[in-house]
């Protein structure tokens, strides 16, 4: 096998194996498993939900997510919430190693301890290593579903070894080459990180270590090289951590509500990593979309104004301000034909952020509130402020799937099925009907219309993909764990198919599109779209 292709399937099994591990744990923990195990038949998830007092959104989540895997089968009326289960063959075999996700609990937890560990507030623990020598003695270590579970045991641990390494640049040392061995003491000056770090990695056979030295090996440079990819499941470690009182009633997040302040993810750092991967995957096609609306004669004509909601850091608006200065026409007109861009954001810490990266690199700004499901209160702000709507590109990345539900006032019957196989669920942890998503997406689309006519909204979005591609494609995507932690923080990915039917259904024309992902995934994982209403 192609060493790059098997080191994506071990990165894509530590963290899928991040997303399904809590899951596990507490469907193992109540007995649903064994009762599936004992069925003949297909069980209604319904009735399996009831039974065990497991919220119905999360417990259909959970599903969709070991279907995925390719662990468990669904049937019925999937999107309208009437979902029968059962065991697929793979999954019938799994279950002999369920029992290692007992300890989920206890590896996600040392892996939030992992930065403390850096600072000398606390050690990396261990907490993989008996599980994976109780998989080895039962299995073997050339068993393709058992080295899968070993990766899902170590999922926590790695991601956030990988991320911390990377966040502080612990590889630059290894100048991107195996074999060249960098002692313990020159890397970082707590000692005991590092080579608690230096052993794990070597267990996964990315490095070599001898006396107080260690290396990368083929594997590890190519893994190195990965390493951004673990960003996202260590954003999402607390939601991860409180899966089980999410799914079985409890309110783990209710006290941070009333200050304001996100307890279910650190925003900061997802704010960075979003910025990473805008700057890796969306930056040229994204930009190839903006830069020919400020590339022709009719400055005039052109956009005075660019509105990014959920600006995050402000990478976009940084790109998108130096392309067209340095690579278009209005460019070096910018004197006579001023450009405003404009942060709006509804967490203030990215408000704070982005404000203060665009002063230091001397772009004329504004940064307010906004919320992208509230467009009728963001034009409004922007008037106060002087701004004319009919001169305002709007732009966004990944924040249409983020926006608040709220019970649609379109009737059901203007979506037209077949309706979406994801899961949606309410932040009471109730599962919303396909049918009333869509119904909602739709009213999101018609009340933002009136507003993108002139230069429309070059958005760019994350989609899921249906859990039964997904499991074609198993270790080759990170769709299970996108599902994950968009579904346990209450964000609403749909298929990219159905985004644009409903996007059509309320007017909207793509004048481009730009589709990524299904190389990998079956169908596209992200898309930008230059969108305007007809």
């Amino acid at each position: 096998m192609n060493l790059q292709i098997e080191i994506w399937q071990q990165v894509t099994q530590h963290i899928n194996g991040i997303a399904i591990g809590m899951c596990v744990h507490t469907l193992e923990q109540v007995g649903l498993l064994d009762k599936l195990a004992n069925a003949s038949a297909p069980l209604p998830l319904t009735g399996l939900c009831h039974h065990y007092r497991i919220r119905p959104g999360y417990c259909h989540l959970a599903a969709k997510l070991l279907a995925a895997e390719g662990l468990l089968r669904r049937s019925g009326d999937i999107s309208g919430g009437d979902t029968h289960v059962e065991f697929s063959d793979m999954g019938r075999e799994w279950l002999q190693w369920v029992e290692a996700y007992r300890c989920y609990p206890n590896l996600v937890a040392s892996a939030m301890k992992v930065p403390s560990a850096f600072l000398g507030h606390a050690e990396i623990a261990g907490t993989h290593r008996g599980i994976l020598d109780k998989l080895s003695a039962t299995a073997g270590p050339h068993h393709v579903l058992a080295s899968r579970v070993a990766n899902h045991i170590r999922g926590p641990i790695i991601a956030a070894l990988m991320h911390e390494w990377h966040r502080r640049r612990l590889f630059a040392p290894f100048a991107g080459k195996s074999g060249h061995f960098i002692p313990f003491d020159g890397l970082f000056p707590q000692r005991q990180p590092i080579e608690a770090s230096a052993r794990i990695f070597a267990e996964q056979g990315w490095m070599v270590l001898k006396a107080n030295e260690a290396a990368l090996t083929d594997a590890g440079v190519v893994a190195v090289g990965m390493a951004l990819q673990y960003g996202y499941s260590v954003c999402y470690l607390p939601t991860t951590y409180c899966i089980p009182e999410l799914m079985l009633g409890g309110k783990p997040f209710a006290d941070t509500a009333a200050t304001e302040e996100e307890a279910h993810v650190d925003r900061a750092l997802d704010i960075r990593f979003s910025g990473e991967v805008f700057s890796r995957q969306c930056r040229e096609p994204f930009l190839n979309m903006a830069r020919s609306l400020f590339d022709h004669g009719d400055f005039a004509n052109q956009p005075a104004v660019v509105v990014d909601c959920g600006a995050g850091d402000g990478t976009v608006l940084l790109e998108l301000y130096r392309a067209i200065g340095e690579e278009t026409r209005r460019g070096q007109r910018l004197e006579d034909y001023p450009l405003l861009m404009v942060a709006a954001e509804y967490n203030e810490v990215a408000r704070k952020t982005c404000a203060q990266r665009l002063t230091q690199a001397g772009i004329p700004h504004l940064a307010l509130f906004g919320d992208i499901g509230e467009p009728e209160a963001l034009l409004q702000s922007l008037i106060q402020h002087g701004i004319d709507p009919g001169t305002i590109l709007h732009i966004n990345k990944s924040v249409i799937h983020n926006r608040t539900y709220h019970p649609p006032n379109t009737p059901v019957l203007a979506v037209n099925p077949p309706h979406s196989s994801s899961v949606f669920i309410t932040p009471d942890g109730s599962l919303i009907a396909s049918s009333d998503l869509e119904s909602n997406l739709l009213d999101f689309f018609l009340r933002w219309k009136p507003y993108i006519h002139r230069h429309g909204m070059i958005s760019i979005e994350a989609h899921t993909v249906p859990a039964e591609i997904t499991a074609l494609h198993i270790d080759h995507s990170l769709v299970t764990a996108m599902d994950a932690s968009h579904g346990f923080s209450h964000q609403y990915l749909i298929e990219y198919a159905r985004f644009i039917e409903i996007a059509g259904l309320a007017g909207w024309l793509a004048r481009e599109s730009v589709q990524l992902g299904g190389n990998i995934a079956g169908a596209p994982t992200l898309s930008i779209n230059h969108f305007q209403s007809a």
